[in-house]
């Protein structure tokens, strides 16, 4: 690929994204070798976004990982009242919230797809709601 500012050489790479302070993830990004300029795919701008509790230390390790695995804006809720409560994921077709946010998670990562299969099972569904909405009310006792 060429640069479309100077048709110098583009090298791929991964660039931290972050705005006053908020993380927003790693995006894939081509740096020019001659103008030194970045470069982002359009398609990176179509990346759900993951709101998660950031003093829950859990929730913080989780993201950090599952971000490893699979691209996606991670934004720490901790002080957005909004989404303090649980788990939320905006994706182009919507806002998923607690349980369902972590199988769509889990949908897009390798190794959990068994999990967000059985965890979407309709016979156990509810006790995965139940749980994570316990684990949810609980995690800073």
């Amino acid at each position: 690929m060429k640069c479309p500012t100077c048709s110098g050489k583009l090298k791929k790479r991964g660039v931290r994204y972050s705005l006053y302070g908020v993380y927003f993830g790693t995006y894939l990004s081509f740096k020019c070798t001659k103008c030194k300029k970045i470069t982002f795919e359009n398609k990176t701008m179509k990346q759900p976004t993951v709101y998660y509790d950031g003093t829950c230390t859990m929730c913080s390790s989780a993201i950090r990982k599952y971000n490893t695995k699979i691209p996606f804006a991670a934004v720490d809720s901790s002080k957005m009242t909004k989404y303090q409560k649980a788990l939320h994921i905006e994706t182009e077709s919507g806002m998923k919230i607690g349980i369902d946010a972590l199988i769509y998670l889990w949908r897009k990562i390798p190794n959990k797809r068994w999990l967000a299969s059985f965890a979407s099972f309709p016979l156990f569904y509810p006790f995965f709601k139940l749980g994570y909405y316990l684990f949810a009310r609980l995690r800073h006792r």
